[in-house]
């Protein structure tokens, strides 16, 4: 089973199995987005930029930076309101197709050694099969208790070909603008708690997390940064920086 828009931000398809306690701000252009009540995961891009996965849009956004403890106060913590939510206009919520969106915040962030952006890649590029990529997130660390993290989690996880990846996912079509990835052994893979969040391979930021199956028994599969959607960025938010 594969969670859609209604059951992937709902506690029970939230998670991100395995991994560890992240360093404390060691992710500091990781975004916490609070969507009516649920959560997702996003990137600062730009000082007033977040991209987070399409459907994680929702009618109350809330972004957090600067956050390791998502229930502690913390010096480090900037909040922000999203003024307009900018999902790719061809966005399939019943196939994934597109799964990708721009969050504008009402006003700049100050950036500091807690805050910072991420850079896009210059050009969409595939990732190879068996590279290690890495994510993070605030998702449930464990299928018994259905409570997510209150720490940043984090997780290395390998990329699987597309078509393995298909066996998983009767449904869907997994198309060359997705990515999948988990851990060989099936214990470790981010799949809802964490949509939006961001897949990095090789350092540099690969694919927002997407999709995934309801317990990590098939891969995660990500929205691949290709060069079409990185073209649609900078349209939107106003040109290469």
């Amino acid at each position: 089973m594969h969670c859609g828009h209604s059951v992937c931000l709902t506690d029970e398809c939230e998670e991100i199995i395995g991994g560890k306690e992240a360093k404390r701000h060691s992710w500091p252009s990781l975004a916490l987005i609070q969507v009516d009540h649920k959560q997702c995961g996003g990137v600062l891009i730009k000082e007033q930029w977040v991209l987070t996965a399409a459907h994680c849009k929702g009618t109350d956004m809330k972004v957090t930076l600067g956050a390791h403890s998502v229930s502690k106060k913390e010096k480090e913590k900037q909040r922000f309101t999203v003024s307009q939510a900018f999902p790719y206009e061809k966005f399939n919520n019943k196939t994934f197709k597109n799964d990708i969106m721009l969050l504008k915040l009402k006003v700049p962030v100050k950036t500091n050694q807690y805050i910072k952006t991420l850079a896009l890649p210059a050009e969409g590029k595939d990732i190879k099969v068996k590279t290690t990529c890495r994510t993070a997130g605030w998702g449930i660390t464990n299928m018994k208790n259905k409570k997510g993290s209150d720490k940043l989690m984090e997780v290395d996880i390998s990329v699987v070909s597309r078509k393995q990846c298909q066996t998983y996912y009767k449904k869907t079509v997994i198309t060359n603008s997705m990515l999948c990835a988990w851990d060989k052994d099936g214990k470790k893979d981010t799949s809802q708690g964490d949509s939006g969040g961001p897949l990095l391979c090789n350092g540099k930021y690969a694919a927002i997390t997407s999709f995934g199956s309801k317990s990590g028994e098939a891969p995660g599969v990500y929205t691949l940064l290709t060069t079409k959607f990185i073209k649609w960025i900078h349209k939107v938010t106003g040109g290469a920086e």
